[in-house]
């Protein structure tokens, strides 16, 4: 069996394997193999007018799918049900190309986590920076609120004081006495008898 172009490869439906290239240059798998890849199993669709690919269209599902982006360049036939008393005659050629698959998806799979994992770190970072931002911002507002707190408490503090000493003076001119028994009385009459 010899590679043929894709365009003397059967139109009726027919399964065959297939020579790929990516059409797009900046893709990734493009990088991966320039020269393009091995497809098992391929079939042009009348109806669609598309080259359909077996592939994995689900978490565990497999069946036939377009690529747009997936352009087949060559054919060639699939090859018949190998006899169980003949020796294999092509397993040599057969592994090679397995491992070569195995090795294309193995850096898909690489390349596809590094991604992923730095894209994962980099929304975790924006995430805690935002989070981190929030609580600053909150713990800020709190702390001036404290401080207010603080200052309007102070301020009723010296105010009372101060009217407490007022008192304290009015009385002492107005009943006479010592100054501790003034401010004494002030004190029943604003809050009431300690000793009671």
């Amino acid at each position: 069996m010899k590679w043929q172009p894709i365009e003397t490869a059967p139109r009726n439906g027919e399964e065959f394997q297939a020579w790929c290239v990516l059409e797009a240059e900046g893709r990734r798998s493009r990088k991966l193999h320039p020269e393009g890849w091995w497809e098992s199993k391929c079939k042009f669709d009348p109806e669609s007018e598309n080259f359909l690919f077996w592939d994995r269209v689900d978490y565990d599902h497999y069946d036939w799918d377009f690529y747009p982006y997936i352009i087949p360049t060559h054919w060639m036939p699939q090859p018949k049900q190998p006899d169980q008393n003949d020796k294999c005659s092509n397993c040599g050629e057969l592994e090679k190309q397995a491992e070569i698959e195995a090795d294309y998806f193995q850096k898909e799979l690489e390349v596809e986590f590094d991604h992923g994992y730095y894209r994962a770190m980099a929304d975790h970072s924006a995430k805690w920076k935002e989070l981190t931002d929030q609580l600053e911002s909150k713990f800020m507002e709190l702390k001036n609120e404290i401080q207010k707190v603080k200052l309007s408490r102070n301020i009723q503090m010296d105010k009372l004081i101060e009217d407490l000493v007022r008192e304290t003076e009015r009385a002492m001119a107005s009943h006479g006495g010592s100054h501790d028994t003034c401010f004494e009385q002030i004190l029943k009459e604003h809050f009431g008898d300690f000793n009671g």
